[in-house]
């Protein structure tokens, strides 16, 4: 079963400074409207998964999203 969770996760993540790797799977993101600067500030993360298949199309604003991401290498963005 996945886990619901809410409308906004705008900076849900930012500024974590020591996050370098991220999977984020299981997650019902069917309800959410906006990703904007979700991962602001990031500057260590290297590798990121995300299962957007149970994703709508109500995510409207995702600006910003890996702005200051400096290190990134790997990103996986499946559903979309």
């Amino acid at each position: 079963s996945s886990t619901k969770i809410g409308e906004q996760w705008s900076g849900m993540f930012s500024y974590c400074s020591n996050l370098e790797t991220l999977n984020i799977s299981n997650f019902n993101f069917s309800k959410i409207t906006s990703m904007c600067s979700m991962f602001f500030g990031c500057n260590k993360l290297n590798e990121l998964y995300v299962d957007f298949s149970s994703t709508s199309d109500k995510i409207i604003d995702c600006s910003n999203m890996f702005s200051q991401c400096y290190k990134i290498k790997s990103i996986n963005l499946c559903g979309i």
